[in-house]
């Protein structure tokens, strides 16, 4: 795989959690991804998933499909045998290998080792994702670190299907999915050919936006040897909100909101309250949490002052 364009561009992936680069694939490359996903779609839809919001509530694990989503999972042998120019990009290891080189864990020997891959189509008709992270970071036996999603189609301006990642404490960011995508009728070069979004996959939140047309991407995920941990006990309180894991909390309240609306729309008709009973029952943990430490509220909202300016000298961290 090229990354030749894409290295220097790699680094805002430690700075701010996320990074999109574009043309990271030569155009026949992605067009042989995008039209073998297609053709066993086509004549094994068997072999597709469903992809499933996950929840344990009340003692009880309850699976929500979400409409108008289908995936093939490589850890499938089946699968990995039907769709051979796929699993060569499962057998890529130059993206997890140019990570390798960004010093991501500077205060340990940690280093990514593995990945996973799966195609996913999703279908239009509104199909899309709550507001979720991919791993929980309490789980340690997920050491999914890195997410990177590689674009095989373009949707039209009103297409839909942008993701948004929330790289708290600096803004959201809104990416359209693009492919082979012309600045205007005027120019004869292609600006964007192929585009990959890179994010923390513990601790960047993301949604998918409703999709009107069918949307294919690639989503392969990059874990580390030994899980992620941090210790925040010796730390000031402005320091403490510099750790990942202790944001994310703080994020929830935050996007509270959008997040209940995230819910309703990725479940359709579907929705089940118990999933926005959830997210009530874990916002008030977390506020009730928050109103028990001493000076947060002002000590936050310097936090949110000074991050205003991304060159800050606060060393947030994202993994």
């Amino acid at each position: 795989m090229n990354f030749s364009l894409a290295t220097a561009a790699l680094k805002n992936l430690k700075s701010h959690g996320y990074v999109v680069v574009d043309n990271v694939l030569p155009e026949a490359v992605a067009y042989n991804y995008f039209n073998e996903i297609l053709n066993v779609a086509e004549v094994n839809q068997k072999l597709l998933t469903k992809n499933s919001t996950i929840l344990k509530y009340k003692e009880k694990t309850f699976f929500f499909d979400k409409p108008n989503i289908g995936e093939f999972d490589l850890s499938v042998e089946k699968v990995r045998a039907a769709l051979p120019k796929i699993h060569s990009y499962l057998n890529d290891y130059s993206l997890m290998h140019l990570l390798n080189t960004l010093d991501l864990f500077p205060h340990s020997k940690n280093e990514f080792f593995s990945q996973t891959v799966k195609a996913q189509i999703n279908f239009g008709n509104n199909g899309c994702f709550p507001i979720h992270l991919d791993a929980d970071y309490l789980n340690l036996d997920d050491k999914r670190t890195v997410t990177s999603i590689l674009y095989l189609n373009d949707l039209s301006d009103d297409g839909g299907g942008e993701i948004v990642l929330y790289p708290f404490p600096y803004k959201k960011i809104i990416v359209k999915p693009k492919f082979n995508r012309y600045e205007n009728e005027f120019v004869t070069q292609l600006l964007i050919v192929t585009r990959m979004v890179l994010f923390s996959s513990k601790f960047c939140f993301h949604r998918v936006l409703k999709t009107k047309e069918p949307r294919i991407c690639l989503t392969k995920w990059i874990s580390t040897e030994n899980p992620l941990k941090y210790d925040d006990a010796s730390l000031e309180l402005e320091d403490s909100l510099c750790l990942p894991q202790n944001r994310i909390y703080v994020s929830k309240v935050l996007l509270k909101d959008e997040w209940r609306l995230s819910l309703k729309e990725s479940q359709l008709e579907n929705c089940s309250t118990i999933l926005i009973d959830n997210l009530k029952n874990d916002i008030k943990i977390i506020e009730n949490k928050l109103q028990k430490i001493k000076n947060f509220q002002t000590v936050f909202k310097n936090f949110l002052s000074e991050t205003k300016d991304e060159s800050n000298n606060l060393k947030i961290k994202y993994f």
